[in-house]
C-alpha cells in the first residue's frame, strides 16, 4: 500500500488531534524526532481500518518521519491551545420598586 497518496490526510489528523491539544509550538516537537514519534504513533491510531491493518505503527513512524518534509513544511506556524474563556456572569441590576402608599 502507498501511503503517499494518504500524506494530505496524516497530515490533517496530525493538526487536527495532536496539535490542537498541546500547549507547545508544533515547530519545535516537528523538529525534535524524539517528541514527534509518540505522537505519529497516536495519529497511526487515528488513521482508517483498512490502512491501519496494512501499515504497522513501526513503519508508519519511519514513513513520516522520511517525509517529514512533506507533512510539515518549513514555513508552519506555530499552534498554541486555544482555551475557551468562560462568559463572566451577567450584573442583573436590582429593580427598585416604589412602594404604594
Amino acid at each position: 500500500m502507498s501511503l503517499e497518496k494518504h500524506l494530505p490526510l496524516i497530515k490533517n489528523l496530525f493538526t487536527e488531534k495532536i496539535l490542537s491539544g498541546i500547549t507547545t509550538t508544533g515547530v519545535d516537537i516537528i523538529k525534535d524526532d524524539k517528541k514527534l514519534k509518540p505522537l505519529l504513533a497516536k495519529v497511526h491510531g487515528f488513521l482508517p481500518l483498512p490502512v491501519r491493518l496494512v501499515v504497522g505503527e513501526d513503519s508508519f513512524v519511519k514513513f513520516c518521519l522520511t517525509h517529514k518534509k512533506s507533512l510539515f513544511p518549513a514555513q508552519s506556524k506555530p499552534v498554541k491551545k486555544v482555551v475557551a474563556k468562560k462568559a463572566a456572569p451577567k450584573k442583573i441590576a436590582a429593580k427598585k420598586t416604589a412602594k404604594k402608599k
